[in-house]
């Protein structure tokens, strides 16, 4: 007859039910910091032990993105846009000149706001933070962009 022999080793300290407690836990407080997450279950355990079975998981902790700060009005004017633009032809686009302006930072910014989140995730509104413009020094840069016809 047959048998497993029981396991060299240590068990794990936390149960599937802890585990799947830490990872709903990251969804709902994604900014919550790894000593919050470690203390929202009941088990004493180690803030390394959760940082690694989060990690297993593939949950990281990440700096999140920037986002420039767009109100639900400056959504509904881009579908608008893009609802009557979209029987324009390559030709048509040719004819547009594209401006844009973008403010950079000379200083450093020591306050990175980090979430946890798995990876590909980066892009999702609900992984980024709202961008604010520091009053330290900044370069402002325009530029314009056209087609150039050969």
């Amino acid at each position: 007859m047959v048998q497993n022999l029981p396991r060299p080793g240590r068990k794990p300290i936390l149960s599937e039910c802890d585990i799947q407690q830490l990872k709903r836990v990251t969804q709902i407080q994604r900014h919550a910091s790894l000593n919050e997450i470690t203390n929202s279950i009941t088990k004493e355990v180690a803030s390394q032990t959760v940082q690694r079975v989060l990690h297993k998981e593939g949950i990281f902790s990440r700096i999140a993105m920037a986002k420039p700060h767009l109100r639900p009005q400056h959504f509904d004017k881009q579908l608008a846009f893009a609802k009557s633009h979209v029987d324009w032809l390559l030709e048509d686009w040719k004819k547009v000149i594209w401006t844009d302006k973008s403010s950079f930072e000379l200083a450093k910014n020591l306050t990175l706001t980090r979430v946890w989140r798995t990876q590909g995730e980066q892009y999702s509104f609900d992984y980024q933070v709202a961008q604010h413009h520091s009053r330290g020094q900044s370069i402002m840069v325009w530029s314009v962009l056209c087609p150039i016809e050969q």
